[in-house]
């Protein structure tokens, strides 16, 4: 149960991969394999790194990994941070190339999923997805799915997840910023989802699995569900 009523909301905001689709262990093995592919660099650094940093747009995860990781090897300081480089394009390309190879896999929902968003919508709440994932991906898993409960669909390949996401929920509803924020929740299993929602002013509502709770709680989270049937219960 939340710890702060429904009635209180008029917005809803999900992650998708870790909070909506089961999607995670792929991701962070295909995380692991570009970047061994690419560049030696073994696996459990990498999807470590992937971990902590999820809820990142991927770009960004590719090129703060490198700019890490090379530094602290001692080939001296490439800075990746150009997040359109043509290095980290490429790195994006490949990942998302793998993907494709497994989509029956990483459109799965959890199993609560489909029942928690019916629930929430017959309540009156307007629903959004965010994601790194590009939008063309992430329409084909709500159309396998069928999971049609949400208003605005963002994925990453045009506009980076983040404050620019809810910039454009914020235009689809006509509030103003401060109003929308007041009346949304955010969803998320990653701690940069947790400091978005901080950032922005909207209530964190951290998902463990994909890490513990303690670090979505340093994050920013304000409170703390181990799955997506607490929402309504």
């Amino acid at each position: 149960m939340l710890k702060k009523p429904l009635s209180d909301f008029c917005y809803g905001i999900f992650d998708a991969d870790g909070t909506i689709f089961d999607s995670m262990p792929i991701y962070e093995q295909t995380f692991g394999k570009v970047l061994e592919e690419n560049f030696g660099i073994n696996p459990e650094e990498s999807v470590t790194f992937f971990k902590k940093t999820a809820g990142l747009p991927l770009n960004l995860q590719f090129a703060e990994f490198l700019t890490q990781y090379l530094g602290k090897k001692g080939n001296g300081f490439l800075n990746f941070s150009t997040i359109q480089s043509p290095v980290i394009k490429k790195l994006v390309d490949r990942f998302f190339e793998l993907i494709l190879l497994k989509e029956s896999s990483v459109s799965t929902l959890f199993s609560e999923a489909q029942r928690v968003l019916v629930n929430l919508r017959h309540r009156g709440l307007t629903l959004f997805l965010t994601s790194g994932t590009r939008t063309d991906i992430l329409q084909r898993r709500i159309e396998t799915a069928r999971i049609y409960f949400f208003s605005v669909v963002m994925g990453s390949e045009a506009i980076p997840k983040g404050l620019w996401h809810l910039d454009v929920f914020v235009r689809a509803m006509g509030e103003t910023k401060n109003n929308f924020c007041a009346k949304a929740f955010l969803v998320g299993d990653g701690p940069a989802d947790m400091e978005l929602a901080r950032m922005a002013g909207i209530y964190a509502i951290g998902l463990t699995g994909t890490v513990p709770a303690e670090d979505l709680i340093k994050a920013g989270a304000n409170e703390i569900i181990s799955n997506l049937r607490e929402l309504i219960e």
